[in-house]
């Protein structure tokens, strides 16, 4: 009778990983960093200072956002939250948003 662990005899057990492994780029971009040192500077205006930041979201929302950006002008405390489909849409999000501020303001970014 014929076994199934003769057709392997002799043979090295592979160690079959049960998870993807990360390539070296995803590594580096999960690692925790640390937090940016405070600051004094705070702006003296409008649009002298804004903080951006964009998040993943874990799932899918209903119309299929994947990412948040974050905007928020540092003077005033005024946020802004963009729904973007790709991760390659954040330039684009953001310039629009600089040309709605300026015109809402009446101040620069730049």
């Amino acid at each position: 009778m014929w076994h199934a662990t003769h057709a392997t005899d002799g043979i090295e057990k592979l160690d079959i990983p049960t998870k993807t492994p990360l390539c070296p780029d995803c590594q580096i971009g999960k690692m925790p960093s640390r937090s940016f040192p405070s600051s004094d500077k705070r702006a003296d205006k409008i649009l002298e200072m804004v903080h951006c930041d964009l998040v993943e979201f874990p799932v899918l929302l209903y119309y299929r956002h994947k990412y948040c950006l974050t905007i928020i002008d540092d003077y005033s405390g005024y946020g802004t939250v963009c729904l973007l489909w790709l991760k390659s849409d954040t330039a684009t999000a953001f310039f629009t948003w600089v040309t709605w501020a300026e015109k809402q303001t009446g101040h620069s970014l730049l």
